[in-house]
């Protein structure tokens, strides 16, 4: 709590803003802070008064903290007051795992998540799905191909996703979710890993006379933006987007492959 902006004021307030007793001398080259705002100083170590005392308080009013941002769809955001910085991290939905269906649809691209504070845009697209596989009627190994890793764009620091893997196996999102292998004819192969992670796409026994491996998914792609106050300013109304993952392929045999896992923001400041 602040002392008052003008008016009378007494020693109970300034003790309520600061804490430090009831001599004068307690404050001298103490640190204030004027609430509410970035705006702070030191008393005199010499000489103080009652008026120096007007609208300050002992406590820092700008803070640290951290929201994650985990659920598909459109969200407000208002920028708290911070006094370092605001970085925002992102990861777009990671690609589905291809599935047993050669004519099917494949697996499908992940959401893009972004942010927009003022006229700073950051996006992290997701990752593209993996191609379906169905064995040969002359028997041996078909593949279905890898879905690729999703770009980053508009921010400090991006990195584009990773392409899925041999065998099926979905990608890791860069500083994400986890590389995701294939079981052999489990229906539905593993989901990619939150958050951005590929899913894995569908193996049919490898060890029989037809077996199949369909592509796992891309990884969404990563953002990395870090702002100061000059830049994103508390107060600022943002808007938050997060991607969904992409579904596996499409299949009329019952043998899919994973869904991508979910994208992800995380908003924090200092």
């Amino acid at each position: 709590m602040a002392t008052p902006v003008s008016g009378a004021i007494s020693f109970a307030d300034i003790q309520t803003a600061f804490g430090f007793g009831y001599g004068m001398n307690n404050y001298q080259n103490s640190r204030w802070y004027q609430p509410a705002s970035l705006v702070y100083g030191n008393f005199s170590p010499d000489q103080i008064s009652f008026s120096d005392f007007y609208n300050k308080q002992g406590a820092d009013p700008a803070g640290n903290g951290s929201q994650t941002f985990a659920t598909v769809g459109t969200s407000s955001f208002t920028v708290p007051l911070y006094r370092n910085t605001f970085t925002v991290k992102m990861w777009g939905g990671g690609g589905g795992g291809g599935s047993y269906e050669l004519g099917g649809a494949y697996g499908q691209t992940g959401g893009t998540s972004s942010t927009t504070f003022g006229s700073f845009v950051t996006s992290a697209n997701g990752g593209t799905g993996g191609q379906n596989a169905l064995t040969y009627n002359g028997g041996g190994l078909a593949f279905g191909a890898n879905g690729t890793g999703g770009t980053a764009s508009g921010n400090v620091t991006s990195t584009t996703g990773i392409s899925g893997s041999s065998y099926g196996i979905g990608a890791g999102a860069p500083n994400g979710g986890g590389n995701v292998s294939p079981a052999i004819q489990t229906s539905p192969s593993g989901d990619g890993s939150v958050p951005g992670g590929g899913g894995s796409g569908f193996y049919y026994s490898t060890g029989g006379k037809f077996p199949a491996v369909a592509g796992g998914g891309g990884s969404g792609g990563y953002a990395l933006s870090t702002y100061v106050p000059a830049q994103v300013a508390a107060g600022v109304s943002g808007t938050v987007v997060v991607g969904a993952g992409g579904t596996a392929g499409a299949t009329g045999r019952g043998a899919y492959g994973g869904a991508g896992g979910l994208g992800q923001i995380i908003i924090s400041w200092s």
